[in-house]
């Protein structure tokens, strides 16, 4: 019974070594040592690139990077198909400046004077909206005679998003390319699976539209990869694509110029020294609108997630990783090598040591030594050394976490055809989206999120860096077992929304930026998604209500006073009463239309809701999706009415992504459109009285997404789907 005993002491002791390696495989996402970047620095060659990537790129068993996206523009000079017979016999070709509204709202955005990319735009008189895989223009204005003029079909591509540009209108689809990998099931060969995998490509289509009943494609420019964002300042369009690189079909990234493809020489890629897990090109296109005329700059970093974009910079940012045998390495020099006997530790140094062997080898073959040495001890030595063993690398573990939650923050300055390569740093934590991060005379500012490990242990912080990406202030320790839900930057302040089971709002002063300081803190329940500023003392926040518990239930509205930063007050609130509901707002942003001077809030909401049949046991449900119109004023939310697309509230369920799901909305002068895949509605905004409506060639692309569920659960999908 006593070797028994040793015997399974002896092998939960060689498994705290494998759990070791695997949680370094598979559970931490490693971050890098801190070594100095340096300056940018551009290859000389397609072998100096392998050669950095070898040198820097954690062991992986599949890829540099991710998905494969290479060399796909072969097939990809189709023209998009424009069709004008959906317009009225003898329409006269009209400019945007023809009658159109004395006001109109546009994309809600973050900064001012940077246009964000969206599936519907317009400029007081066309709407120009995605429906599928098409671009449709309506002459919208006067609703009375809201209609068709033009069509324009993208064949397979996914519709990113678009800009409207006075006579100009730019489209960014994604194209996906099937490759046979030639491998047989069962096989697998670098991460290939038998049957084959996808190549992607970013594509910007530039359309004259002076005529709106008959857009001509000017130009249209191609980026190797997928659709990362695109910006619009002015007459440029930044357009910024991520490509992934596979370790056994290494290509170089290109750009493609109506159907002329160039590959992108390797002195014109830059890089930093820097170790990552995972390696991508990331190209920047500046496009001049107006002639076509565009520069790229391609960038070898690691794989680009939330960016921020200013007027004079474009920030680029990403979740730094290190190696495994990094890791590894310092596991086996500060916590197993030490406890080790120096002829057990020195026959474990010899296997870490040889190149010739894999990772996996080397991990048995430390094992079987560990399990020969655990055999030589007493169950008293075996315990001992047990529990010393797990303490040490409890601690190392929670201590790798800490070190390896670095944001890496690359800016890159954009003015006109110009971009270039300024900076690169780093601060702590995961970056939530781009409302986290700000520019404001002279600084960068970032809100991150610490911890993981043990959700007690997260905590939030906001940071301050010069324009060389040195941090210059912090501010730590924020809200301990909590993360960041929403943030927003408002000149010298900031505010920041964290949640676990309350809602507290930071209030922060950013006046000194070598000394962020919190001046108050509100806490609520649930938690704003989106902080929305009404003017310079008040913001609304538009999220999800909670219980006490920290249980999630439905939408809610909030208007918060921070006039006086000390003590922020929620002075209104609207929640609405079904409980399984959710908004498209609580996540993105482009779904909100705000106007102060018309004390107009509208957002997309859903909901699910209960109700009996007489003489029937089972419940049935009645499924709501549309616009809620609010009145806001400091005096507090009022639920004015709502839109929906669809009569029948108790026949089949909404989809996201169905054709009759509202999900944007606009206006001009005194009329309020609302907008989903299948058709425009408008109404009076005085009284929402119907005005009218113009069906949308809307085809349905598959399979519907439910939405609804406990605490209204709405699965985010794409943003558009292509038939």
């Amino acid at each position: 019974m006593k070797e028994e005993m040793k015997n399974i002491v002896v092998v939960g002791s060689v498994l705290v070594v494998a759990i070791v390696f695997l949680v370094v495989s598979l559970r931490i996402n490693p971050v890098g040592p801190n070594v100095n970047v340096g300056e940018i620095n551009n290859f000389n060659s397609v072998e100096e690139i392998r050669a950095f990537l070898e040198e820097n790129v954690q062991e992986n068993n599949f890829y540099y990077g991710g998905l494969a996206s290479t060399q796909v523009m072969g097939e990809s000079g189709a023209v998009p198909a424009v069709a004008n017979d959906m317009a009225k016999a003898g329409v006269e070709s009209q400019s945007a400046s023809d009658s159109g509204a004395d006001s109109y709202s546009q994309t809600n955005v973050q900064v001012e004077g940077v246009d964000e990319p969206d599936i519907v735009k317009n400029d007081g008189k066309y709407i120009y909206t995605v429906s599928g895989n098409k671009v449709v223009i309506v002459d919208a204005y006067p609703a009375e005679g809201m209609d068709i003029v033009s069509e324009v079909s993208f064949d397979k591509d996914s519709v990113m998003g678009l800009f409207v540009n006075e006579d100009k209108m730019i489209v960014f689809t994604q194209k996906y390319e099937y490759v046979d990998s030639g491998i047989r099931c069962g096989e697998i060969y670098w991460g290939i699976r038998c049957g084959g995998y996808s190549k992607e490509s970013t594509l910007a289509y530039i359309y004259d539209v002076s005529d709106r009943s008959n857009p001509e494609l000017d130009k249209t420019i191609a980026l190797s990869g997928n659709y990362l964002d695109a910006r619009m300042i002015g007459n440029y369009v930044y357009l910024i694509s991520n490509k992934y690189i596979y370790e056994n079909s290494f290509d170089l990234p290109f750009y493609e110029v109506d159907g002329v493809k160039t590959d992108i020489a390797p002195t014109d890629i830059y890089y930093f020294r820097q170790h990552d897990q995972n390696f991508v090109f990331d190209t920047i296109a500046a496009i001049n609108v107006d002639d076509g005329e565009f520069e790229t700059e391609t960038y070898l970093v690691g794989s680009s997630t939330s960016i921020f974009v200013s007027e004079d910079n474009i920030y680029l940012t990403y979740q730094r990783k290190l190696s495994q045998e990094y890791i590894m390495g310092r596991y086996l020099d500060e916590i197993l090598l030490p406890e080790l006997p120096n002829s057990v530790a020195g026959d474990i140094e010899d296997i870490w040591g040889d190149d010739d062997k894999s990772l996996s080898e080397k991990e048995r073959e430390i094992g079987e030594i560990f399990g020969d040495y655990m055999q030589s001890l007493d169950d008293s030595e075996v315990f001992e050394f047990q529990n010393n063993l797990e303490e040490k690398a409890f601690e190392f573990f929670k201590e790798i976490q800490e070190e390896q939650e670095k944001t890496v923050i690359h800016r890159v300055s954009v003015d006109g055809l110009g971009i270039s390569a300024e900076a690169v740093g780093e601060v702590p934590g995961r970056v939530l989206n781009q409302f986290s991060m700000d520019e404001y005379d002279g600084t960068f500012r970032i809100a991150t999120t610490t911890g993981g490990w043990d959700r007690e242990e997260n905590e939030n912080g906001v940071y301050v860096l010069n324009l060389d990406l040195e941090i210059i202030g912090k501010l730590e320790g924020l809200a301990e077992g909590e993360q960041i839900y929403s943030a927003r930057f408002m000149g010298g302040r900031a505010y920041m929304v964290t949640f676990r089971q309350t809602d507290p709002l930071f209030a922060i002063d950013l006046s000194n930026p070598e000394n962020p300081r919190v001046l108050g803190e509100l806490k609520v329940t649930g938690y704003s998604g989106y902080l929305q500023p009404y003017d310079e003392n008040h913001l609304i926040g538009i999220g999800m209500e909670a219980s006490e518990s920290g249980r999630v239930e439905g939408v809610k509205i909030s208007l918060y006073d921070v006039t006086e930063m000390k003590n922020p007050e929620e002075i209104g609130k609207y929640e609405v009463e079904e409980k399984w509901s959710n908004s498209e707002a609580t996540y993105d942003h482009k779904a909100v239309l705000f106007d102060k001077e018309k004390n107009l809030l509208v957002i997309p909401v859903s909901y699910s809701k209960e109700y009996s049949v007489a003489g029937q046991l089972w419940p049935n449900y009645e499924n709501w999706q549309g616009a809620y119109v609010f009145n806001v004023d400091l005096n507090g939310i009022e639920l004015k009415g709502k839109i929906a697309h669809e009569q029948d509230e108790k026949g089949d369920q909404y989809w996201y992504g169905g054709g009759d799901y509202v999900r944007r909305s606009l206006y001009m002068d005194d009329v309020l459109y609302t907008i989903s895949n299948s058709k425009i509605k408008a109404n009076e905004l005085s009284d929402l009285s119907s005005i009218g409506e113009v069906k949308l060639p809307f085809e349905s692309y598959g399979g519907p997404i439910a939405y609804g569920g406990v605490g209204g659960g709405v699965v985010e999908p794409d943003l558009t789907m292509a038939k």
